[in-house]
């Protein structure tokens, strides 16, 4: 029994000092594949608890350390890296500007006491906006007027002057188109008969016998049978012509000569190669016959409305 178990002992010194003799592994290798993962459980756990590879990559080169102008938060490893900040030159003015803070009250409130509160509060918004600098709000400054399109600044003034321009050459523009349209020289007919018309009007009622209008309308007239007559019509012609003196000036324009041709709403003659004959369409004769038959029923209408008087 002593050997037996001596013997065992030394079988199982032996089975448990395969590795610690000679430090030699003396069980054969184990199979690495698909079937034999399932039973690498030690293997693994081995694995897991070993030490971590060492680390392959080039030492890296050291950072100097960045000088901070305002002192930063303190030194080695927790110096602060960032750039430092700008402070802004009014940051103390600023401050020293900053609106006083109205503390609003809360729950039931008398009148009295919102009214209060209400005025703190305006008075306390007017005492930030008369501290704050008149150049940042832009108080006192000029209205600046930019362009809706491509957003350059507008000269107000040159803008309403050009404005002004342009309104008054549309409205001449205007003007000349109705001049036009109604005729430029029955305008200035009619504008030559006013002017005659208020000549006429500035005269005394009684004319007299030296009188120079008058004595000027009688030269003008031109007789039958006057021996001068025919002299008298050159000397017109050429007068309305522009021509001064014998022989100067455009030549008269020949007239119709022949029998008087029907009358038309213009009162425009023939030329004077007409031979008498009518080729119109007798619009001109009808219209003239219409509106002397309603100038004739008028008349009579009028008579016999005072038959009776």
């Amino acid at each position: 029994a002593s050997q037996s178990d001596g013997g065992g002992g030394g079988g199982g010194g032996m089975l448990g000092g395969g590795t610690a003799a000679g430090g030699e592994e003396l069980s054969p290798p184990r199979r690495r594949g698909r079937a034999g993962r399932r039973h690498d459980s030690d293997q693994e756990l081995s694995d897991a608890h070993a030490a971590p590879p060492a680390d392959l990559s080039p030492p890296r080169r050291p950072r100097p350390a960045p000088e901070i102008a305002d002192g930063g938060s303190g030194g080695g490893g927790g110096a602060e890296l960032s750039p430092p900040r700008r402070r802004r030159a009014g940051g103390d003015a600023e401050s020293a500007r900053a609106p006083a803070v109205v503390v609003k009250k809360g729950g039931l409130q008398t009148g009295a006491e919102l009214a209060a509160e209400l005025r703190a509060q305006r008075e306390a918004a007017a005492a930030a906006l008369a501290a704050q600098d008149a150049e940042e709000i832009g108080r006192g400054q000029a209205t600046v007027y930019r362009d809706k399109t491509t957003g350059k600044i507008v000269d107000a003034k040159l803008e309403r002057i050009q404005r002004r321009e342009q309104e008054a050459k549309e409205a001449e523009e205007v003007e000349r188109r109705a001049r036009w349209g109604k005729g430029i020289t029955q305008m200035d007919d009619a504008a030559a008969k006013a002017a005659d018309a208020a000549h006429e009007m500035a005269k005394p009622f009684a004319r007299t016998a030296d009188d120079a209008d008058l004595e000027r309308m009688r030269k003008d007239q031109l007789l039958e049978d006057d021996p001068m007559a025919q002299y008298m019509a050159k000397k017109l012609a050429q007068k309305a012509s522009g021509g001064k003196g014998k022989g100067k000036g455009k030549p008269a324009r020949p007239v119709y000569q022949g029998a008087p041709p029907p009358p038309n709403r213009y009162g425009i003659g023939p030329g004077y190669r007409w031979d008498g004959v009518d080729r119109s369409n007798g619009y001109e004769s009808k219209l003239s016959k219409e509106a002397n038959r309603r100038s004739y029923e008028q008349s009579e209408f009028q008579k016999w409305s005072q038959a009776d008087m």
